[in-house]
């Protein structure tokens, strides 16, 4: 019996450029699509009818982009956003994805990348309702619960009232190579970066005397190899009894689960440092300078002083670019660049 094809990806369209929904809808020729000129709007249809993905622009009538992720999320909608926008403060972008948005994609963009930020956030919205069903059948099974323990991305783990492993997942080895085994008895303190020793102690004590509501924490854990960096977690932990819990401790403990965040937090990194350098030069870029300048003018009033802007220009640049190509021009800028930061402090 041949089985049916899936049905293609359901994508909403919310711009207020006719022209960019326009282009979009045709490049998007493989999926349903459909297209809405506000915030509001947006929001209207995703209440009549599910969508796997919204792509949205900040700047709209009515309703501002990240009202309309709030919203979302607010309404428990079970949609991937990406943030298509024109916008080039870092803050909108970081902003954007504190509040729930998978991706932000700045405007111009390439048709290409378009499509593989879309195929990508597909395939994890994919993945995270596959994860949610299987959470929803663990509720039933307490075989199906260990097997998603065992298996989860996260770090799981559990501690007896001081301090001291009594129970690890798999992802002690695969994020940080720790073989569980070897683990058990030990302190969870053993694994924390010297610089964060102090937050997590006071977490871990607070938790432990406390009510049973989680005490969110981010902390650097230290990989067995000591070759390779640490990794950075938003952690949750809660009180617990031990002895209502299959282990062999009693008393009362702490519960955790830690997500490795060092990826994304280097991809927020990356969003900043796009939204305030030139991509070609990797200098300042208009933005950063109006911002340092406006702060320069503000001290130097502050302060009843005066301050210099040093401008600096290329001689007969066009006709490098018109006789010998634009790459060599792109060459150019580079080497003057790099001379400029050689010539200045790192600050």
């Amino acid at each position: 019996m041949q089985t049916a094809s899936p049905l293609p990806a359901r994508i909403l369209i919310s711009d207020d450029d006719p022209r960019v929904t326009a282009s979009m809808q045709a490049l998007l020729g493989d999926y349903e699509v459909a297209a809405v000129h506000d915030g509001a709007d947006a929001l209207a249809r995703l209440d009549q009818q599910p969508y796997d993905l919204l792509l949205l622009d900040l700047n709209m009538p009515r309703l501002h982009g990240q009202q309309v992720i709030e919203a979302v999320r607010e309404r428990g909608h079970d949609t991937a956003i990406v943030v298509v926008s024109g916008e080039q403060g870092v803050e909108c972008a970081v902003n954007a994805m504190r509040c729930g948005a998978q991706d932000f994609l700045r405007k111009p963009y390439a048709p290409e990348e378009l499509l593989s930020r879309i195929h990508i956030t597909l395939r994890e919205q994919q993945l995270v309702r596959e994860n949610r069903r299987i959470q929803n059948r663990l509720q039933a099974s307490e075989k199906l619960h260990r097997f998603f323990v065992e298996n989860s991305p996260d770090l799981i783990f559990l501690l007896d009232e001081n301090g001291c492993f009594v129970f690890l997942n798999e992802g002690a080895e695969t994020l940080l190579g720790y073989r569980r085994r070897d683990q058990i008895g030990r302190a969870f303190q053993d694994w924390v970066h010297p610089d964060d020793l102090g937050p997590a102690q006071y977490a871990l004590c607070t938790t432990a005397v406390g009510a049973r509501t989680a005490h969110p924490l981010e902390l650097r854990l230290r990989h067995r190899n000591p070759e390779q960096e640490a990794r950075l977690f938003e952690a949750r932990i809660w009180r617990v009894d031990l002895d209502t819990l299959d282990v062999a401790r009693s008393g009362s403990g702490i519960y955790g689960v830690a997500r490795d965040v060092s990826d994304r937090k280097k991809s927020e990194g990356i969003i900043s440092f796009q939204a305030s350098h030139d991509l070609l030069t990797r200098l300042p870029n208009r933005f950063l300078f109006k911002d340092r300048v406006t702060l320069a003018i503000k001290q130097a009033q502050r302060d009843q002083q005066g301050f210099a802007v040093l401008y600096l220009d290329l001689d007969r640049f066009k006709l490098v670019n018109d006789s010998l190509g634009h790459m060599i021009g792109d060459e150019l800028l580079q080497a003057v660049a790099a001379r400029v930061r050689a010539s200045l402090r790192d600050v």
